[in-house]
């Protein structure tokens, strides 16, 4: 069971469809895709729309971005990347940004909260209606 399903409403990647310029071209797909919220047999549900790009990709990816911790632990297994460093998805903010959910191969030292990062790993599409979490990065290291 992931942590972070527990959590959706911290996790919410709600993004519009016009790209507003990251860093790298991983983000800029990451903000095309779409949402569509709506009730369905008395339950809400969302349907995503992933960008062909996206949904195609089956190379490990590489993500430059910035660590947002989930757990206070020594070594890490799991936490959350942001695109910029003040975009915390925990931080109280009326809307949320992009936050892309990473788990690690190997456990690795905690980081200072906002330390920029690469990271490469496997994109794990997440196409439940139940959270507007959309990718998962899975089997992830940081890369040097």
């Amino acid at each position: 069971m992931r942590f972070l399903r527990l959590v959706p409403a911290l996790i919410l990647t709600l993004v519009t469809t016009t790209s507003p310029g990251f860093a790298t071209p991983f983000w800029d797909l990451m903000s095309q895709i779409q949402f569509d919220e709506r009730e369905e047999n008395g339950r809400w549900v969302v349907e995503k729309t992933f960008p062909t790009e996206l949904k195609d990709q089956r190379d490990a990816v590489s993500v430059t971005g910035y660590y947002v911790p989930v757990l206070a632990e020594a070594y890490v297994t799991q936490f959350i990347l942001v695109p910029q460093p003040y975009a915390c998805p925990f931080c109280g903010s009326d809307s949320y940004g992009l936050a892309l959910e990473v788990h690690v191969a190997e456990p690795m030292p905690d980081l200072e909260e906002g330390t920029r990062i690469e990271v490469r790993g496997m994109i794990e599409l997440v196409e439940s209606g139940d959270t507007y979490q959309s990718i998962i990065l899975t089997d992830a290291a940081l890369v040097d």
